[in-house]
């Protein structure tokens, strides 16, 4: 019997402080993650081996695709907002607990198209 074998490569040398999300878009062939520490949203193009970075007005803790391609949903710290992939512009939906010493966390899309978030505590004690 023999085994295939498959060498890991590194694609994106990133050194993200909190790298996660890691998200495929089927429909555009691009890969995206988030640098929740770093505040910053990346894309990687497998195809052309392009690497794109967006700074983020705070911290990036989730996100998700839509149905169009060039916006996505956007959980930062303490709002959600949609980013508009071609202009950068990033347009406010709604704060999640103003005034509460907590950011937005894990999030993902249903199969109804929900968003799904929790929060996770930061205050001290």
């Amino acid at each position: 019997m023999s085994v295939e074998r498959f060498d890991a490569m590194l694609a994106v040398p990133a050194q993200c402080a909190l790298g996660e999300g890691a998200t495929w878009c089927s429909r555009t062939g691009r890969f995206y993650w988030t640098d929740i520490e770093g505040a910053c949203l990346y894309r990687f193009d497998p195809s052309t081996g392009e690497r794109t970075s967006w700074p983020m007005p705070e911290r990036l803790a989730t996100f998700a695709l839509c149905a169009d391609p060039q916006h996505l949903l956007l959980g930062l710290a303490t709002r959600l907002a949609f980013f508009d992939l071609t202009t950068h512009e990033i347009r406010s939906i709604v704060e999640v607990e103003p005034g509460l010493p907590t950011r937005l966390n894990d999030g993902r899309c249903d199969r109804q198209g929900r968003f799904v978030f929790g929060t996770k505590y930061e205050g001290t004690g």
